[in-house]
C-alpha cells in the first residue's frame, strides 16, 4: 500500500535454546495490545511463523539499531542514518563504544523519553532501555520495538525480574517491587524543566 515496513524474525530454534519462547510470546501479546500509534513505538501490523522462525511486520522502516550507530564512532546519528537508508555496512573492525554528539544525545534521549511516556500512558513498563535494543527509522526517529523485557502494569506494585540481567534495578534483585505505574505519565514541561 506505499507504506514502509519493518519484517523481524526470531529463530525458533534459538528462541528455544535462551529460554526466551515465555518472552517472546509476552511481546507479542504485549504489542498486540498497543491502541495508539507513536512516532517512537511502531505498531506492530502482524505476527506470524514458518518451520524455523517467528515474524512481526512493524510500521516503520528501521536502518539500524542504535549500538551499531555508536560503533561507528566520529559521526552524528543524522548524518549516519542517512548512509545507511542507501546502504548498510558493518565493520570488520574490533566494536568500540562510540560517542554521540551532544544534539544526537539529546534527539535520542528526547526519543527514548517520548516512547517510554507513550509505554507508560498504555500501561505498559519497559525494561531494555540499552543502544542495541533500541532502534532508529529511516527519519532518524528513536523506535522501542523490542518489549521482549517488558511487562503491562496491572497498578499495582510490580514485583518482577524481568529485564536484562545487566540493567535490573535494586527492586527488582531484592523482589520489593518498585510501585508499577501510578496513573498516567506527568506532561512533560514537569519532568524537562527548562
Amino acid at each position: 500500500s506505499g507504506g514502509e515496513y519493518t519484517l523481524r524474525g526470531y529463530s525458533k530454534a534459538r528462541v528455544q535454546s535462551a529460554g526466551m519462547a515465555e518472552r517472546v510470546m509476552s511481546e507479542a501479546a504485549l504489542l498486540a495490545g498497543i491502541a495508539t500509534a507513536s512516532p517512537f513505538v511502531p505498531l506492530a501490523l502482524t505476527h506470524f511463523q514458518d518451520e524455523s522462525h517467528l515474524f512481526t511486520v512493524f510500521k516503520v522502516r528501521a536502518v539500524s539499531d542504535l549500538q551499531t550507530l555508536l560503533d561507528a564512532a566520529g559521526h552524528s546519528i543524522r548524518q549516519e542514518l542517512l548512509a545507511l537508508a542507501s546502504s548498510l555496512t558493518h565493520s570488520t573492525d574490533s566494536p568500540s563504544i562510540g560517542q554521540l554528539d551532544e544534539d544526537s544525545a539529546r534527539f535520542c534521549g528526547a526519543g527514548a523519553l517520548l516512547g517510554l511516556l507513550h509505554l507508560h500512558n498504555e500501561g505498559i513498563i519497559y525494561r531494555n532501555l540499552s543502544p542495541d535494543a533500541l532502534a532508529l527509522d529511516a527519519r532518524g526517529y528513536l523506535q522501542l520495538m523490542d518489549l521482549r523485557y517488558a511487562i503491562r502494569s496491572d497498578g499495582g506494585a510490580a514485583i518482577d525480574a524481568c529485564g536484562s540481567a545487566y540493567f535490573l534495578a535494586p527492586e527488582q534483585l531484592a523482589q520489593t517491587g518498585h510501585g508499577g505505574l501510578a496513573g498516567a505519565a506527568p506532561p512533560l514541561p514537569s519532568i524537562c524543566p527548562r
